[in-house]
């Protein structure tokens, strides 16, 4: 699953790699801004899914909920 995530990633943002090594090639080194400017000349970015740890904790407080919930509708039913 990650080998495939990065490699599509790679896939997608082919001429910023490009970009990068034309630069680095001819400077030997890049500022953060250089970079930046290239990413948003070149770059492909899209915002990461969520990761699986995310996915799990969303589900468990969604559970939590659902338990307070019923728990609080049975209080009142005895009351």
């Amino acid at each position: 699953m990650c080998y495939g995530r990065a490699k599509e990633i790679l896939e997608r943002n082919r001429n910023l790699m490009d970009a990068v090594v034309d630069i680095l090639v001819e400077k030997k080194s890049l500022q953060k801004e250089e970079f930046f400017n290239l990413v948003k000349l070149h770059g492909s970015l899209q915002p990461m899914p969520p990761s699986v740890v995310d996915l799990r904790s969303a589900k468990r407080l969604e559970f939590q909920d659902t338990l307070t919930n019923q728990k609080e509708v049975v209080s009142q039913g005895r009351n």
